[in-house]
């Protein structure tokens, strides 16, 4: 059997068997990718994660590069932390601005 070309999805597979005439399931096995072969490229994403979340980017720009959600980026740096893997926590939410006095009030102002 030849190897499948990867890519994109354009149909489903409830909607690529109709067009065909075979079931769902034959058009799965078909193009399902061979399990080694995902856990290969899931531990590469892993390992990529652990690296870029070590360096000064946010979870978002970290999902933008490597095509995922921030949300993922964040359940596996949680798991990598649990393995013992060393990645610095972050401080969540915006950096707040200096508040500064205003000499006509008494009350602080944010810049």
């Amino acid at each position: 059997m030849t190897e499948p070309i990867r890519g994109r999805r354009t149909e489903t597979a409830r909607e690529l068997a109709t067009r065909l005439g075979v079931s769902p399931r034959t058009i799965q096995r078909t193009v399902a990718e061979a399990r080694q072969d995902f856990e290969a490229r899931a531990d590469e994403r892993r390992e990529r994660i652990i690296e870029l979340a070590r360096t000064e980017m946010t979870y978002t720009e970290i999902g933008a590069e490597l095509g995922i959600t921030s949300a993922l980026v964040a359940t596996r740096v949680v798991e990598a932390r649990a393995a013992g893997i060393d990645i610095p926590a972050r401080r969540r939410g915006r950096r707040r601005k200096k508040a500064t006095t205003n000499p006509d009030s008494e009350a602080p102002t944010r810049r």
